[in-house]
C-alpha cells in the first residue's frame, strides 16, 4: 500500500507502492513507466505498479481542488472542496464505484449516482469503499465476500449504494473500512460494525460474520466519537456521558498491540467484546492500520 498527503491548494501526492500512468495513454516526466523487478502486480495488465520513495503528484488532481483523500490496498479516493467524489486504481472488485469491474490509472469522478451528494468523508480498504454525505447518508460499494459492504449479501456492488440500517433519523458522521469489515458512527454516538467477524473485531461478542450494520451493544452506554478499522481489530474513541474519552478496542491483540483493561464488560483479546485501553491522557482521535485517510483545509 502507499501513503498519501495533500497541500493547501488541493493537489494530491502519493508515495510508496502505487499505480502509475496507463502505458497506453500517457507518460510522466517524459519517461514511460516500467515495472520494477520483483515489484510488479500482474492482476491487471492495464496498469504498471511501481515504487516511489518520494511524494509524487497524482495525475489529473491539479484542477479538482481535493480536500480529503483515502487509500485502500490498491486503490484511492478523493473528495473535492465542492463535495464531489473521485476514485482510481485497481477496480476489479467494484471498489471504484464506477459501475464496472474496471481499473483506472487516473482519478475519475464517481457519477452519476454520487454527483451533487455533498460528500464529507470517504474511506477505502482492500476491496471496499464508503462515503458519507452532508445529510448523514452512508454509501458503500465494492467487494462483499465477507459482507463488508453491508448490503446483506456477498456479491460485489459496483456502484455506490445507500445503507438503510441505522434506524429512525440517525445520521452517519464517520466511517472506517478495514480489510474485511466496516464500522460507522452515528450522530447519537452509536457504533455499528459489519463484515468479517474473525478474532471478534466486530465487537459483538463472537467471531461470526455480519451481513448488515449492527450496533455494538457492549458500547450502548458510551458515546462513540470516532472509529478506526485495522486488519484484525477495531478501535473507537468513546466515553460515558460527561466523561473524558477512552479508546476501546476489539479483535486480535497479539504482539502487545493493545494494552487492555476491563473498562467494558467482556474484556478483550480475541474474545469478541470491546475492552478499554489503558491511557494516561484524554483522547481525541484513533487510527488503525488497514487503510488510511487524509483531510485537508
Amino acid at each position: 500500500g502507499g501513503s498519501q498527503a495533500q497541500r493547501e491548494l488541493g493537489d494530491v501526492y502519493m508515495w510508496g507502492s502505487l499505480a502509475q500512468v496507463d502505458t497506453r495513454d500517457g507518460v510522466r516526466a517524459g519517461v514511460l513507466p516500467q515495472p520494477l523487478a520483483g515489484h510488479c502486480v500482474t492482476a491487471d495488465p492495464m496498469l504498471n505498479w511501481q515504487q516511489s520513495p518520494f511524494p509524487t503528484l497524482v495525475r489529473n488532481t491539479t484542477s479538482v481542488d481535493a480536500v480529503r483523500a483515502a487509500v485502500g490496498l490498491r486503490h484511492a479516493a478523493l473528495v473535492t472542496r465542492t463535495g464531489e467524489l473521485y476514485t482510481w486504481g485497481y477496480g476489479k472488485t467494484g471498489n471504484l464505484g464506477q459501475g464496472v469491474l474496471t481499473s483506472h490509472s487516473a482519478p475519475r469522478q464517481v457519477s452519476p449516482c454520487m454527483r451533487g451528494k455533498g460528500i464529507i468523508a470517504v474511506a477505502a480498504a482492500d476491496g471496499c469503499s464508503a462515503a458519507v454525505t452532508a445529510g448523514g447518508s452512508l454509501f458503500t460499494w465494492g467487494a462483499g465476500g465477507a459482507g463488508q459492504h453491508g448490503h446483506g449479501h456477498r456479491m460485489p456492488v459496483v456502484s455506490p449504494k445507500k445503507l438503510l440500517c441505522f434506524g429512525g433519523d440517525a445520521r452517519v458522521l464517520q466511517v472506517s473500512c478495514g480489510a474485511f469489515h466496516t464500522a460507522a458512527v452515528t450522530d447519537s454516538g452509536a457504533l455499528y460494525t459489519w463484515g468479517d467477524g474473525m478474532f471478534g473485531k466486530l465487537g459483538h461478542g463472537d467471531d461470526h460474520d455480519v451481513m448488515l450494520p449492527r450496533p455494538v451493544e457492549a458500547l450502548a452506554g458510551f458515546a462513540v466519537r470516532q472509529v478506526a478499522c485495522g486488519w484484525w481489530h477495531t478501535a473507537a474513541v468513546a466515553s460515558p456521558i460527561g466523561a473524558l474519552a477512552d479508546i476501546i478496542a476489539s479483535g486480535r491483540s497479539e504482539d502487545d498491540l493493545v494494552c487492555l483493561s476491563p473498562a467494558v464488560d467482556g474484556g478483550g483479546g480475541d474474545g469478541g467484546n470491546p475492552a478499554g485501553v489503558q491511557l494516561s491522557a484524554p483522547l481525541l482521535d484513533a487510527a488503525s492500520g488497514a487503510a488510511g485517510d487524509v483531510e485537508g483545509l
